[in-house]
């Protein structure tokens, strides 16, 4: 291991105006084969550590969230074990009130980062939810969990993480997400008319242009970027996100109401979960 100051860093990396899609991914290519310990800037030494904690979000060098998921998934077992030492005494609604509040607070925070994880990392966090629902019910450990989350109504947490992407994607195709958001999207817009039951598509290129009103009938799609990076960029938002829209009905990605769009598109979730 050595010190690289930052001098030595290719002038490429200190004057480059970065896209917020490409920017650190090219950056972490770059930084992946240096090996150093610390770096100086200026008359300070920044040291290098596993993982780095920014907004209550937990980042490691290789992005894969797994610090993030440790942390969130002990802290929300450390709330589900202090509920269950009073479960006794609360009612149902009471119970459940308490796992929003403790709980869902713990694996929803910052989850968009969340976005097409490992498995494996993915199946802590349901864990973590199945073992919420058994508490609701007051039931054993090794209970089957799909009836209570049916009764409960709750989508798994991998579609948590999607319905928490889609709601980005929406207010920023809508124009009520800020300006930074709404830039990450290209918006075709589809006309569809019927005639002799046969379905007549006339694509309009918005060029990114959301100021133009929605209408009713107007059915969006929006352009995925290119990718080469499969570790950042294909999870980015901006990739993401209009992979995932482009993915839903056409009724859902009609509707221009926020509410609407929160309620349906969380029982289009539920549906495809437990076909119900």
């Amino acid at each position: 291991m050595f010190h690289t100051p930052l001098s030595s860093l290719p002038i490429d990396i200190l004057t480059r105006e970065f896209s917020p899609l490409r920017g650190i991914s090219l950056i972490l290519s770059i930084l992946d084969k240096i090996q150093f310990d610390s770096i100086r800037v200026g008359d300070s030494v920044v040291k290098a550590v596993e993982s780095v904690k920014d907004l209550g979000a937990y980042f490691d060098s290789t992005m894969s969230m797994e610090p993030h998921i440790d942390n969130k998934c002990s802290a929300a077992f450390r709330q589900l074990y202090s509920i269950r030492r009073i479960r006794k005494f609360l009612t149902r609604e009471a119970t459940e009130t308490l796992i929003h509040a403790f709980i869902f607070s713990h694996l929803d925070y910052c989850n968009g980062l969340l976005h097409d994880i490992p498995e494996y990392q993915m199946a802590k966090l349901q864990r973590i939810q199945n073992m919420a629902a058994r508490l609701v019910f007051r039931l054993p450990k090794f209970s089957h969990v799909t009836p209570l989350m049916i009764d409960l109504h709750w989508p798994p947490v991998s579609y948590r993480v999607k319905f928490k992407l889609l709601l980005y994607v929406f207010k920023g195709i809508h124009g009520s997400a800020p300006k930074y958001i709404c830039d990450m999207f290209t918006v075709y817009s589809s006309h569809y008319s019927f005639r002799r039951n046969s379905v007549i598509q006339d694509i309009k290129y918005h060029n990114g242009d959301i100021s133009e009103p929605i209408r009713q009938n107007q059915v969006f799609y929006l352009k995925v970027p290119q990718t080469k990076r499969i570790t950042f960029e294909q999870r980015s938002l901006a990739v993401a996100g209009p992979t995932l829209w482009n993915k839903l009905p056409i009724h859902l990605r009609s509707i221009t109401e926020l509410d609407v769009f929160k309620s349906q598109l969380k029982t289009h979730f539920f549906r495809l979960t437990y076909n119900v």
